[in-house]
């Protein structure tokens, strides 16, 4: 099962996130901000991850969002390796999404997937597009 850790106000530690390592090898990645703007450092390494992470720490960030993955679903790959994030919303998922569910409505907005993205892309996805009222109701169903 993938890891998560979320901080405020205070940078993760190696240890924390190594404490997860052995168990979610797959794609690494933390999630920072500045200046109203997400930014991540993820690689399919935790080792390289956390050299990357060491070099462009962002000190005054108000939070820390950690995800290790072991896959469900999806190829192993720098585009399934969380958190996603765009401009406005940042995300990470741990469990399983039935991956039918969530390729049908995006196949209606356009988007085509290929089958090797994991239910955690898929559903990032599909949440961008969605207003909050119906991301709650997604959510209170899973």
């Amino acid at each position: 099962m993938c890891r998560i850790i979320m901080k405020f106000n205070e940078p993760l530690s190696i240890k924390e996130m190594e404490a997860h390592r052995e168990q979610c090898e797959n794609g690494a990645g933390i999630l920072m901000a500045k200046g109203g703007s997400f930014y991540a450092v993820k690689d399919m390494e935790h080792e390289k991850m956390w050299k990357k992470y060491k070099k462009e720490f962002i000190a005054d960030s108000p939070f820390y969002l950690f995800h290790s993955r072991m896959p469900s679903s999806g190829k192993v790959s720098m585009r399934n390796t969380q958190p996603f994030y765009d401009s406005i919303i940042g995300f990470c998922h741990n469990g399983t999404v039935n991956k039918k569910d969530l390729m049908m409505p995006l196949a209606l907005f356009g988007e085509y997937m290929d089958g090797s993205e994991s239910d955690s892309y898929l559903l990032f996805r599909l949440l961008k597009r969605c207003n909050m009222i119906t991301v709650k109701t997604m959510l209170d169903k899973y």
